[in-house]
């Protein structure tokens, strides 16, 4: 009997603490199933990292130099490469363009960038998907670059710069189709040696995309081309 009188009389109290263990523990259960639905989300992101990087190529470029018979470097070629990943639909698209660097009398400098064609005119699939997959090449175009800019040099000379550097500047661009069917672009810079990714920012990448606006391209392997090069580089150092 004393036991019911004491729980009669502490009904109240006893509803008030089952109500805030319950309370307590519906929190836990809660916060609990928060970190485990957090934890599974961060899995959830580092698989799906994981399975990005598994399926992105990693496409690479190189340049080299082809010798003649008598051991003089008359062309250059690149060579893109791919290894792993899955990508479709893979285009590849050069420019080339001349790079002067001008000081006049008063040491002002003239920084130019001209379109050159006809620099890389050939381009073979290896029938490879992985390792090298596409080789791209122009007749004669190391020999006839070194000719233009010897050219170039001795004209803008003549008109009174007393220093005159001329050096080619290729980019080339990768478009594909990933493995979630997006479309992607990639930027090289493959002047020299190893292509170097760009980031989208880089001016080279503007410079690139640029080129649609812009009508003034040169052949590297016509004479008569000299002169116009020459007043597109010294009609821009007037305006």
């Amino acid at each position: 009997m004393k036991i019911k009188k004491l729980l009669k009389k502490n009904e109240i109290y006893f509803r008030t603490v089952t109500s805030l263990l319950l309370g307590l523990m519906a929190v836990i259960v809660a916060y609990n199933s928060n970190r485990i639905a957090k934890e599974q989300t961060r899995i959830a992101k580092e698989q799906t990292k994981i399975n990005y990087f598994e399926n992105t190529p990693d496409f690479q470029l190189t340049r080299e130099y082809i010798r003649d018979s008598i051991g003089y470097v008359n062309e250059t070629q690149i060579t893109v490469h791919k290894y792993g990943g899955k990508a479709k639909n893979i285009s590849i698209q050069i420019q080339s363009y001349a790079h002067f660097e001008i000081t006049d009398k008063d040491d002002n400098e003239l920084i130019r960038y001209v379109h050159l064609y006809e620099f890389f005119d050939e381009s073979h699939r290896t029938g490879e998907n992985d390792g090298s997959i596409r080789y791209i090449r122009g007749f004669n175009n190391n020999r006839n670059f070194a000719q233009f800019a010897r050219r170039m040099d001795a004209e803008i000379t003549k008109k009174g710069y007393p220093y005159v550097f001329i050096k080619s500047l290729i980019i080339a661009k990768i478009s594909y189709t990933d493995f979630l069917n997006e479309a992607k672009e990639e930027y090289y810079d493959i002047s020299f040696g190893d292509g170097v990714l760009l980031r989208e920012t880089d001016f080279r990448v503007n410079l690139f995309k640029s080129l649609k606006a812009s009508p003034e391209s040169i052949s590297i392997s016509k004479v008569e081309e000299i002169q116009k090069c020459l007043d597109i580089v010294l009609q821009k150092d007037k305006g």
